[in-house]
């Protein structure tokens, strides 16, 4: 989110995977996991002040 509570969208990646499950990539999991938790976390935020 940007200072006036805009969310701001972008690509990192065009091929960037984030998903569960990853066994040839073992490596990305916490990682993963974190992501997954900060965006969750995010869209909860916004829901509440909604």
């Amino acid at each position: 989110m940007d200072r006036d509570g805009n969310l701001v969208v972008f690509e990192v990646n065009a091929s960037m995977l984030v998903h569960d499950q990853n066994p040839e990539f073992p490596y990305k999991d916490p990682y993963i996991r974190r992501i997954k938790l900060a965006f969750d976390g995010m869209l909860e935020r916004i829901a509440q002040r909604n």
